[in-house]
């Protein structure tokens, strides 16, 4: 009873991974803390020495402005200023967009072959275990195409940081931007969805043995009690 229950396990381990997987992809895709700015103090010019600190935040949708001395927060869309987006960002808004589809996709997947896998326990047929094996398979392609685009997504994107940096070195004691939770939301969803894609590749190398052994028995019983004409 056991070993018939351990698929049931893996399954349901690869369908936690490529959930938490999705809701890091969707953090990662819609919270504007991609990019943070180190904090400025601005010096109001008309009312004297009073300074207000701004943080500035980038994301992949929207800018945000938060001034920590009087609270107020604004948010400006990128698709309001007439300058264009730049390329970086652009290719990191379709990449996480993919990611996201497919992580979608391999959960949706996952729940299809877990339920495949489910029906198993009930009810020993074939038609089942070829199911789940092609839902755990199509969990595997999708999980990996997610955990691909979204990690080359943040990947370009802190590389983009990083040179912001460099070309502001000149002027400025140290970097000016950093890394923003995002970046690191992306890494981390990436390597649950690709944990997942392994869990995945596991349970259907175990759907694959299950199919074999059953094809051999009935093969095996055939052969000892022929059919009589």
């Amino acid at each position: 009873m056991t070993s018939m229950k351990a698929p049931v396990i893996i399954t349901a381990a690869c369908l936690v991974l490529v959930l938490s997987g999705l809701v890091l992809v969707c953090l990662c895709t819609f919270l504007p803390y991609w990019q943070v700015l180190e904090p400025v103090i601005e010096e109001a010019e008309i009312i004297g020495p009073i300074k207000a600190s701004m943080q500035r935040n980038n994301g992949l949708w929207k800018r945000c402005v938060t001034y920590s001395d009087t609270g107020t927060h604004f948010c400006d869309d990128y698709d309001d200023f007439f300058l264009g987006l730049p390329a970086i960002l652009q290719l990191a808004r379709y990449l996480s967009i993919i990611s996201m589809a497919s992580a979608i996709t391999s959960v949706a997947a996952t729940i299809s072959g877990l339920l495949f896998r489910v029906l198993c326990l009930r009810k020993d047929w074939m038609c089942l275990k070829i199911l789940m094996v092609i839902s755990l398979m199509a969990n595997f392609l999708s999980a990996l195409v997610s955990a691909g685009t979204i990690l080359y997504a943040v990947t370009i994107y802190d590389n983009q940081i990083t040179k912001d940096n460099q070309a502001y070195l000149p002027f400025s004691a140290g970097p000016i931007y950093e890394r923003g939770s995002c970046i690191y939301y992306g890494w981390i969803g990436g390597g649950f969805l690709i944990c997942g894609a392994i869990m995945s590749l596991i349970a259907v190398m175990v759907g694959i043995v299950a199919l074999y052994q059953k094809q051999k028995s009935t093969y095996t019983a055939v052969r000892r009690n022929p059919p009589s004409l």
